[in-house]
């Protein structure tokens, strides 16, 4: 999981991180994989290298970036679900 980093708690992303998943489900492989990749960036490996550059530095305004990534992904992942599936 994403550690409590400060004032950005990123548990509060396991809805969009849920509706994100259910978006791309019935997707294809070559379409749901590369989506589900970049969710398990922004969710999990980003919080804790910006925990760790934050840490170091006592600054954390760039872990503001992955509530804005997480929200890129739902609105990819709602778009998915709204385009036509290839016959």
């Amino acid at each position: 999981g994403e550690p409590y980093s400060w004032s950005y708690d990123y548990a509060v992303l396991a809805v969009p991180a849920a509706l994100i998943i259910a978006g791309v489900a019935d997707r294809t492989p070559s379409v749901r994989a590369p989506i589900l990749a970049v969710l398990a960036f922004v969710w999990v490996a980003l919080p804790w290298t910006l925990y760790l550059h934050a840490h170091r530095t006592g600054e954390e305004p760039a872990a503001a970036i992955v509530p804005v990534g997480v929200l890129a992904l739902l609105i990819a992942a709602y778009r998915l679900r709204v385009s036509p599936t290839p016959a």
